[in-house]
């Protein structure tokens, strides 16, 4: 006697036309990711066997001054004495941090260098992109004495930060040409420039 005929209904075909397609895209895939030429996949068991060495960055660690009573209760040289015992690399320095020193910016540099340190970052830069006329200009020649500020204190790199201006005008076309010609000026003076978004900013 033979067996019965199966019966075939609209779910179990689609089921099979979606279980054959699941198989076609599972073989292009695999082919599409197939090794070629001299790179070999590895084994699972052996790579898994294999301790791993984990990438190591030579990163430095940097302490702001403002992490200090400074200049309230504390020199200058007791923050950088106690930045350097406690294992930092470095200090961020913002300008009011030697507005409110006798020292000048050259004699600052080298008591940071003195103490084993470095400034690794000046900061902040406010207002800088997409102004106007004559906002933009007068934004460039503040740049132009920051840096030549930066060069006497011994460091390259400064933060810019996201503009309140009350002139900005905005645009990503127009802050980029900013920020293009800002690098431009920058370079003649072996600065590096950094950027931060303030949530508060204009743009």
């Amino acid at each position: 006697m033979s067996s019965p005929s199966p019966e075939f209904t609209r779910r179990t075909v689609l089921g099979s036309a979606f279980a054959g397609g699941t198989l076609a895209i599972g073989s292009s895939l695999a082919a599409a990711f197939e090794p070629r030429g001299e790179f070999v996949l590895a084994d699972t068991a052996t790579a898994q066997s294999k301790p791993t060495t984990p990438k190591k960055y030579d990163l430095k660690k940097s302490i702001n001054l403002w992490a200090f009573p400074y200049p309230n209760l504390w020199s200058l040289e007791k923050c950088l004495k106690t930045a350097k015992d406690a294992g930092f690399d470095g200090i961020e320095i913002f300008e009011q941090d030697f507005i409110a020193d006798a020292h000048s910016p050259a004699e600052i540099g080298r008591m940071v260098r003195d103490h084993g340190l470095e400034i690794l970052l000046f900061q902040p830069f406010r207002d800088f992109e997409g102004l106007p006329e004559p906002h933009r200009s007068r934004a460039f020649a503040r740049a132009a004495r920051k840096f030549e500020l930066m060069n006497q204190l011994g460091t390259d790199l400064v933060l810019f930060c996201s503009s309140l201006h009350p002139a900005a005008m905005g645009g990503i076309d127009r802050m980029a040409a900013d920020f293009h010609d800002l690098g431009e000026l920058a370079r003649q003076y072996g600065i590096r420039i950094g950027y931060e978004a303030l949530c508060w900013g204009r743009f």
